[in-house]
């Protein structure tokens, strides 16, 4: 019998404290991983998936609904023999060692017995049937999903989010036991939870279904990635909070994200429950902006051309008042957020030495609030002034005269010093005039605005002037 599949520890994480605290992944257990956005998910994703299909020759199954499976290889390979990530995108030179260890890396991938299904929006049913030919033809012992929140529902219910994802969660736990198999499935959080902490993530934020029908729920929480102010936890600081166990205890091991590699490891640093410290001052950085998009293999569709062009010019002249600010309009799922974070980490590879930020609009009100509350209203709009672009996610969430009037003071004065703004919206641009009457736009006559349109699994993108 192979090591780590015995009945006492199960299949292990490949971190040894945690399995210390879980028992390792259990028969007919269903295990959710819960976060925030951009902290980590599919890292520890892939990280089990290493752990489990090339360490312990476990038969394993990666369902990625975000990924693509030359993306994830890629992922892995880092993982695996420790090439950077800039390496392995083709952004810093591969020397002969690194050379021979992503050889190495995938030769250990292709006899590993891993399975990856990257089919986008997939149905809970189709998920079913997939899942049960894995186990029956290919023995496989443990499935992740990557994530829940981007699974379908039955056809009835599609729409009903809540309804869809409880419907989800009971499909998977019923599936645990009839397949005898163990299913991590991981789960978007809140960009913001609701609370004057905005970084720490509780049992309560995830779905009441999602916690109902789980064996065991793991929190990742990286303390210094949210918060403006304070600087009580380093970038790479993190905490896997087990927060529900139903076959043994709680606990929290502390961990380090590595940023170039993109992978969690256990350490021995204390960290405490991060708070925002208004006392502190914190610099600004470009941490929030997730590492796996870039403009060259930015691709929903080849008609994505429009929007792609503008913001290589954009970037190639940032701050350039006919391209400043830039509105992208798109619906969910027509890959607005995944293309603004390529577009950030173009422009940092471009412009090493200017700072990029990545804020959502109920993120940005979250902190508005706390500066509120601390009479620091002044330090969070300085906190703004010094970034060279600034990414402000789904403008349609932002509410409040407070944060709103913060929000117009802050983009003024950044066009007034030639720093690049781009802005998101999840509603059309007549909708969006409402919201916002004929402020915005007076504030941003001077911009472009690039619409994204999803026609199935198209998007077509089309430019004009604001």
């Amino acid at each position: 019998m192979k090591k780590g599949l015995n009945e006492k520890t199960g299949i292990l994480s490949g971190l040894p404290r945690l399995d210390k605290i879980t028992n390792g992944w259990q028969k007919s257990n269903f295990y959710i991983i819960a976060s925030r956005p951009a902290i980590g998910k599919t890292s520890f994703a892939l990280s089990l998936a290493k752990s489990a299909a090339i360490n312990q020759q476990v038969p394993t199954a990666l369902f990625t609904l975000e990924m693509s499976v030359q993306q994830l290889l890629k992922r892995l390979n880092m993982q695996e023999e420790g090439v950077a990530s800039k390496a392995i995108n083709g952004l810093s030179r591969i020397d002969s060692i690194e050379l021979k260890e992503m050889e190495k890396g995938l030769n250990a991938l292709s006899g590993a017995p891993l399975f990856v299904d990257d089919t986008p929006g997939l149905r809970i049913t189709d998920f079913e049937d997939k899942a049960k030919k894995l186990v029956l033809e290919q023995g496989v012992r443990l499935i992740i999903v990557d994530y829940i929140q981007l699974m379908n529902g039955p056809t009835d219910i599609r729409g009903h989010r809540e309804a869809e994802v409880a419907f989800i969660a009971r499909s998977l736990k019923s599936l645990t036991k009839e397949l005898d198999i163990p299913i991590i499935a991981m789960s978007q959080l809140s960009r913001t939870l609701g609370r004057g902490n905005y970084s720490v993530p509780e049992l309560r934020d995830l779905q009441e279904s999602l916690e109902e029908h789980s064996d065991l729920v793991i929190l990742l929480q990286r303390p210094g990635f949210y918060s403006i102010f304070g600087e009580q936890n380093d970038i790479r600081d993190a905490l896997f909070i087990v927060a529900k166990n139903r076959n043994g205890s709680l606990g929290k091991v502390p961990m380090n994200f590595d940023l170039d590699r993109l992978f969690f490891t256990e350490t021995n640093k204390r960290l405490e429950d991060p708070q925002l410290c208004p006392h502190q001052k914190k610099t600004v950085i470009d941490s929030s902006l997730n590492a796996q998009y870039t403009l060259d293999n930015f691709s929903i569709s080849e008609c994505n051309n429009a929007a792609v062009q503008v913001f290589k010019e954009m970037i190639e002249e940032p701050g350039a008042c006919r391209h400043n600010p830039i509105i992208l309009i798109g619906d969910y799922g027509s890959g607005k957020t995944h293309l603004v974070n390529a577009v950030g980490n173009a422009f940092t590879q471009r412009h090493p030495g200017k700072t990029v930020l990545y804020v959502s609009a109920i993120d940005f009100f979250g902190q508005y609030i706390d500066a509120f509350k601390s009479n620091r209203v002044a330090d969070f709009r300085s906190f703004y002034n010094k970034v060279d672009l600034l990414i402000f996610d789904n403008i349609q969430d932002l509410g409040g005269e407070g944060s709103k009037n913060s929000f117009f003071y802050i983009i003024d004065s950044m066009h007034q010093k030639g720093k690049q703004i781009v802005l998101t919206s999840g509603i059309k641009y007549k909708e969006l005039k409402k919201i916002f009457s004929k402020r915005l736009f007076e504030h941003l006559s001077w911009g472009k605005i690039v619409e994204i349109r999803k026609i199935g699994q198209q998007s077509i993108a089309k430019c004009k002037n604001s």
